[in-house]
């Protein structure tokens, strides 16, 4: 690898050393290294040779190289506070000089290429300096290097793998105080909430590999048994009166699964559709970095793959379908499964066991299909060694259910043996559930999350098994890592015993209470003896949870202490979403109702305090206006906020999007309270300062450019007093059909003045979230000197994700050489290296599909409930349909004829008719009538 470096860096060594010699400009640099052990600590001061704007330490405009590869950890000495002075005082994008901290190996002379961004050859020799320099050296190193990671870790638009590993593994070798990484974003969870507790596997993660790669001493492995389950305190729903319609699908459901019933095929078709047009939910609201390819996972998972033909005729055999789940984690190896209805179960099963049999071929013949025997009964499981097949199949009656876990289908067949007892269906908590969404509503989609399934993630078996999972990761991460640093300082790390004795991971890494171990095959690929392999690993309901470390149990009590004391507990949930037609093509609307109840969580209790009481009351929306935000204050007063079309004044500065103007009288919106603000009023007055003298018929000018004005019963806040004259005359009370405490309406943005703001900070973010990416893959090669031309494939295995540009460019190194830098095709033009200019033809994803919402809100002591409404554009659907070809030739080794053979005839020719079928998503649903009681199950036949 260092002789790599050489070749290219030689190159441009003779080539500049005459030119720096000639105008002496090698004069004007700094260089100093100060020779240690195990590193010596190097600093260069170089003047810049031209304005850069934007963040080319990312970009790898500016970077640090030495000839043999002995420059380590570079940092380069930039950050919020420094660029804004270079704003103040150097100029926009300006850097007066470049400063860069590094770390070296050995003693001789460093031959070193700084760019900036042209190239210039250094040559320093490292001498013994006092224990105080070298010591203030060390530290201003670690400095710039914490605050380059800790940048990182709060942008969010950069995998943390690389610095997790780094920060910790040289705190721990330096005897330094290692950064604080945890993320503080604005829309970043605390750490007690209780979402997070229980489902933040990604910060989970990286504490996990920080602490244990922080950790020096190695503890002795006395195990214990595991913890007992916690006495969670049990939940008192409300009396229901009547009766309340329940699903049989539901019944054959066990209470511990999530549950998202479909109801027919058609809308089992269309979830699929808009999956497939945006890849995931979140994709629909902004760009992504990196692509899971979750949907792609769990269909070869479950070896389920829809096709044209099921799409249009699957719901003349299937009366109803459901997502279900013992868990969500999606991206590391789910507990998941799809259940039908059959309407015709020999059909159904012919269907599964066909598309379970093509997935068993296309995996190759590796690929195996078995009979289990799950609580005495006949299961078909279908596998794959590298255990991306993994599909339980089996029937109970009418219910057809394929799932990616054996625990799954136990839980499944023993409900349906007890005849639904301990199911969904028969709980408490759906009865009353479906009191709040009735089945009569004929919703499209159904999601329903039981206190059982939160009962379970918070279980001593499904906690301590995520905290296990996570750890192999975080260590199989470290390892790949740990190889890569020691070949970069030429250190032995063959082996994790060589790794450990270079001081690359720490002593005990590896030992595990389940005996589990890191399996690395010849190809490098890196696998769970006991898991499989990363984002396929066995679902955690499946693993054996046997003894644990103390440490371990300890980390459980703590959880549930967490959890007990969390704000924001998880309560059961229940959300019906529901298609209404529209006359416009394209156009779909969608209702939405969401129930929290009944409300343990005191954060949500709290809510309910600061809000008056519901009324159907509200502030009349005006014409022109974008967004209205509408509420009740802890004192009855009416608070409303709107925002008119406008056209902000934004510019592009320094690569960033900001206001053109030094205030904000172009904003259009206004501020208002009836009778009062209350507590706001108080808190806008404080920002704003003691207003002045100048007051002139009700209203009264405030600093910072803002006017209020007041009125019986009213009052108002502008930076515009031209958008109160317009308002004040049309502000009137109506009647609307819902009670609530908040509203919220978002008009169509698309074709609004205020959609180039928009696209503006959209194109800003997306383009941060694509330079994420390079970054990242510029510090594989800058810190740990990861081969460029494997770097993608490297930074791919760590995250197990795709990197993908968010703004739909493809990666590619800029010169076919050690000596390039990563960029994006989608930068071009006056954008190239850094945001000059916002591009008119980007269209923020929102914008593509969003055309208006409505919401209500009320919060409630016992209960939270939204109702919102949705306007989505749909692209237009694919025309025509895959017709499968009903006149396959025989297979001669299975349908070989009998003796005498039948003589061959020839078949004439012909074309099948043109038949236009229905799009599958307007058929008519065929599922039967409702029933209120669940039908007797029929006598249990064995799996096929």
């Amino acid at each position: 690898m260092r002789t790599t470096h050489g070749r290219v860096l030689m190159l441009t060594f003779s080539g500049l050393m005459a030119f720096c010699a000639a105008d002496g400009f090698a004069q004007r640099v700094q260089i100093e290294a100060a020779a240690g052990s195990p590193f010596g600590v190097g600093r260069v001061i170089i003047p810049a040779t031209a304005a850069m704007a934007g963040d080319p330490w990312a970009d790898g405009r500016i970077d640090l190289l030495e000839r043999n590869g002995r420059a380590l950890y570079p940092a380069l000495t930039d950050g919020p506070v420094r660029q804004i002075f270079r704003n103040l005082v150097g100029g926009l994008g300006t850097r007066r000089q470049i400063v860069i901290h590094f770390l070296f190996t050995g003693n001789e002379a460093l031959e070193l290429v700084v760019k900036a961004p042209d190239a210039v050859p250094l040559r320093a020799l490292p001498k013994n300096v006092p224990a105080g320099r070298f010591r203030g050296l060390l530290t201003a190193w670690w400095r710039e290097y914490s605050r380059s990671a800790q940048r990182h870790a709060r942008s969010g638009d950069y995998p943390g793998v690389i610095d997790n590993y780094l920060t910790s593994m040289l705190a721990r070798r330096l005897s330094l105080q290692p950064p604080n990484l945890e993320q503080r974003g604005l829309f970043t969870p605390p750490a007690n909430d209780g979402l997070e507790l229980l489902l933040g596997t990604e910060r989970m993660l990286g504490r996990i590999q920080r602490h244990d790669l922080l950790t020096t001493a190695v503890s002795a492995a006395v195990l214990r048994p595991a913890p007992a389950e916690p006495a969670w305190p049990a939940i008192q729903y409300p009396a229901v009166n009547g009766q309340v319609g329940i699903e049989p699908l539901a019944v054959a459901v066990p209470e511990a699964f999530f549950y998202l019933r479909c109801g027919t095929y058609a809308n089992y078709v269309w979830l699929q559709r808009i999956m497939n047009e945006w890849g995931a939910v979140r994709n629909m609201i902004t760009e992504r970095g990196v692509d899971h390819g979750i949907d792609a996972k769990i269909e070869r998972l479950l070896g389920l793959e829809d096709t044209a033909l099921s799409r249009a005729f699957g719901g003349t055999i299937i009366s109803d379908v459901a997502f279900v789940g013992a868990d969500p984690f999606l991206e590391e190896g789910p507990a998941f499964g799809m259940l039908f209805e059959a309407a015709n179960n020999f059909l159904v099963r012919r269907s599964l066991s066909k598309q379970r049999n093509d997935a068993l071929v296309k995996e190759g013949e590796d690929a195996k299909e078995t009979t289990v025997d799950i609580d005495g009964q006949k299961v078909s499981f279908a596998s794959s060694p590298d255990g991306g097949l993994r599909s339980y199949y089996a029937a109970a009656g009418d219910y057809h259910l394929v799932t990616t876990s054996k625990t799954m289908m136990g839980e499944f067949l023993a409900v349906n043996k007890a005849r639904g007892k301990g199911s969904i269906g028969t709980s408490a908590g759906f009865r009353y559930a479906r009191s709040l969404v009735p089945l009569e509503r004929d919703d499209t989609l159904l999601l329903y999350l039981s206190d059982a399934f939160f009962r379970r993630l918070a279980s001593p078996p499904y906690r301590i098994e995520m905290a296990r999972r996570l750890r192999s990761v975080a260590e199989i991460q470290s390892l790949r890592l740990a190889k890569l640093a020691a070949a970069a300082e030429d250190r032995p790390g063959e082996t994790i015993a060589d790794l450990i004795a270079s001081d690359m991971l720490p002593r005990g890494f590896g030992r595990r209470a389940d005996g589990s171990r890191i399996l690395v095959g010849d190809d490098g690929t890196m696998t769970d003896s006991l898991r499989g392999k990363p984002g396929l690993y066995l679902p955690v309901a499946d693993m054996e949870l046997g003894q644990v470390r103390q440490s371990e149990a300890a980390e459980y009590a703590e959880f549930v202490r967490a959890y007990r004391s969390s704000p924001s507990r998880m309560d059961p949930m229940v959300v019906g979403i529901k298609r209404i037609p529209t006359e416009t093509p394209g156009l779909e609307a969608i209702s939405i109702d969401a129930h929290i109840a009944p409300l343990r969580a005191a954060q949500f209790q709290r809510l309910s305090q600061f809000l008056g009481t519901p009324r159907t009351a509200r502030m009349s929306p005006l014409p022109g206006e974008l967004a209205r935000i509408d509420g009740i204050g802890p004192q009855n007063n009416y608070l409303f906020f709107r925002v008119q079309d406008f056209r902000p004044p934004l510019t592009v500065r320094d690569g960033k999007v900001q206001w053109g103007l030094p205030n904000y009288e172009t904003l259009r919106a206004y501020l208002g309270g009836a009778p009062s603000l209350g507590i706001i009023e108080s808190l806008v007055s404080l920002i704003s300062g003691r207003p002045d003298n100048r007051r002139v018929a009700g209203y009264t000018q405030l600093p910072l450019g803002l006017w209020r004005w007041t009125d019986a019963g009213k009052i108002l806040f502008s930076f515009k007093r031209q958008v109160i004259d317009e308002v004040v005359p049309q502000l009137r009370f109506v009647e609307t059909a819902r009670p609530a405490q908040v509203r919220i309406d978002i008009d169509d943005l698309s074709r609004r003045e205020i959609a180039w703001a928009i696209n503006a900070y959209g194109y800003e973010h997306a383009r941060k979230v694509s330079i994420g990416n390079t970054a990242f893959l510029q510090s594989l090669t800058r810190q740990v000197h990861a081969p460029r031309a494997e770097a993608m494939k490297i930074a791919e295995d760590l995250i197990g994700a795709k990197l993908v540009c968010a703004l739909q460019g493809k990666y590619r190194q800029e010169v076919d050489s050690d000596a390039g830098f990563w960029i994006s095709t989608a930068w071009s033009g006056a954008n190239r290296n850094v945001l000059t200019e916002l591009p008119g033809d980007y269209v923020f994803p929102v914008l593509r599909w969003f055309r208006g919402m409505t919401a209500e809100l009320v919060a409630q002591p016992d209960i939270l409930s939204l109702h919102a409404e949705l306007l989505m554009q749909r692209k237009p659907p694919q025309k025509g349909i895959a017709w499968p070809d009903f006149f396959q030739r025989p297979d001669p080794k299975k349908d070989a004829p009998a003796e005498p053979a039948i003589p061959k005839v020839e078949l004439p020719e012909f074309e099948l008719p043109d038949v236009e079928l229905p799009d599958a998503e307007e058929l008519p649903p065929p599922r039967p009538a409702p029933r209120p009681a669940p039908k007797k199950a029929p006598k249990k036949k064995p799996a096929d």
